[in-house]
């Protein structure tokens, strides 16, 4: 059961932040630093966050980073039919994302 929930977190996890991101990356659309303020910071942070509370909520650490580099990348593609440009908005997603569920997984072991 404990292995269950913790898939339905992580897809819950997943497709949230793919929505969200698909959000931000619209806004590449707008004139002006809109984009690049979604992709440099608003991503990596949500993705942060998502990758806490996911592994706060029973995701294994080692999974609950995966989701917010994947959906930097799937967001930009969905939204403007190609690859993005440059690695960097990503790469930063996925070490902050990191960061994030190391974070949940301290604070678990923390509470017990």
């Amino acid at each position: 059961m404990k292995i269950c929930k913790g898939i339905m977190v992580w897809l819950l996890q997943a497709v949230a932040t793919l929505a969200v991101f698909w959000t931000a990356t619209a806004t590449i659309w707008l004139p002006g630093p809109w984009y690049e303020i979604a992709a440099w910071g608003l991503m990596p942070i949500l993705g942060a966050a998502s990758a806490y509370l996911a592994a706060r909520r029973g995701v294994n650490n080692y999974i609950a980073w995966l989701a917010p580099p994947i959906c930097v990348y799937l967001a930009h593609y969905i939204a403007v039919g190609y690859a993005p440009d440059e690695a960097g908005p990503t790469l930063l997603a996925a070490l902050l994302a990191i960061v994030g569920a190391a974070a949940g997984h301290v604070r678990n072991n923390m509470k017990k």
